[in-house]
C-alpha cells in the first residue's frame, strides 16, 4: 500500500462522535456502491501501513528463530488472523512500546514459502493497535487537521502477500458540525462488496462502519525481551 509523507498522529474516536446526528449545512450525499477500493488504497493519506517493512521475506525458517533473533526491549505475542487463518507473529518496535506491554509500532509475519515473511508495518499511532475476531484496529488523527479523524480495520490479503484496509472511517470537524465519510468492505476481498458512504447524518453511516465497533477490539499485549 502506498502512503503519503503527512506524519500521523493518533486519537481516539469515540462511538458517540460516530453516532452524532443534527449536523446541518453539509449536503447529505447518500451512500452508494463501488466495485474496487483500490485507488482508496493507494491515495488514502491516513492510510498507517508503512511500506518500508512490508512485503519482504527474511532469512528465518521458524517464528522461533525471528523471536530469538530479536534484541532485548522489542515485544512479540501470536494471534489469529483473517486471510492468512493461521496464527500470525507481531512485533513491537521499542520506540511505541507502553508500560501496559501494548504497542503502537508493530510489524505483522506469517509463514510463506517456508520462510516468515513480513505482510506489513503498522506505525504511526501514539494509542495502542488492537484486534478482535481476526482483524487488526488502528486509531488516529491526522497532525495536519487534528479535528480529522479516522479508523481503519486491517486484514490479509487472499494471496497473503500484505496487509490490506478492509474499512476506512473519517469523521471531521466543519465549520457547520460534523462530517463522515468512508467505506466497508463487506467480505474479505480488496474491492469486492465494497460500500462508500459520505454524509453528513450520522444516522447514515452503515452500522458496520469501523468506529462504531471499537469496544469489540482489544489492545494487544506483548511479551518484553
Amino acid at each position: 500500500m502506498k502512503t503519503r509523507g503527512t506524519k500521523i498522529l493518533a486519537g481516539l474516536m469515540t462511538a458517540g462522535m460516530l453516532a452524532a446526528t443534527g449536523v446541518v449545512g453539509i449536503q447529505l450525499m447518500g451512500v452508494t456502491t463501488t466495485e474496487t477500493v483500490e485507488f482508496k488504497m493507494k491515495d488514502n493519506e491516513y492510510g498507517l501501513t508503512n511500506s518500508g517493512m512490508s512485503e519482504k521475506y527474511t532469512g528465518f525458517r521458524s517464528f522461533k528463530d525471528k523471536i530469538d533473533s530479536l534484541p532485548k526491549g522489542y515485544g512479540y505475542t501470536t494471534f489469529w488472523m483473517k486471510g492468512y487463518d493461521k496464527e500470525v507473529l507481531a512485533i513491537a518496535i521499542p520506540d511505541k512500546i507502553y508500560n501496559d506491554r501494548t504497542a503502537s509500532h508493530v510489524e505483522i509475519y506469517i509463514m510463506r514459502n517456508g520462510y516468515v515473511y513480513c505482510v506489513g508495518e503498522i506505525n504511526g499511532l501514539t494509542h495502542s493497535l488492537r484486534k478482535g475476531s481476526g482483524v487488526l484496529y488502528a486509531v488516529g488523527e491526522a497532525s495536519s487537521n487534528p479535528t480529522t479523524t479516522f479508523n481503519e480495520t486491517y486484514l490479509i490479503t487472499p494471496n497473503q502477500n500484505k496487509l490490506f484496509i478492509k474499512d476506512f472511517s473519517r469523521c471531521t470537524w466543519c465549520t457547520d458540525g460534523w462530517f463522515y465519510d468512508g467505506y466497508v468492505t463487506n467480505s474479505n476481498t480488496p474491492g469486492v462488496n465494497v460500500i462508500d458512504y459520505n454524509t453528513s447524518d450520522g444516522s447514515q453511516i452503515p452500522k458496520k462502519a469501523t468506529g462504531n465497533d471499537i469496544t469489540n477490539y482489544e489492545p494487544i499485549k506483548f511479551t518484553i525481551k
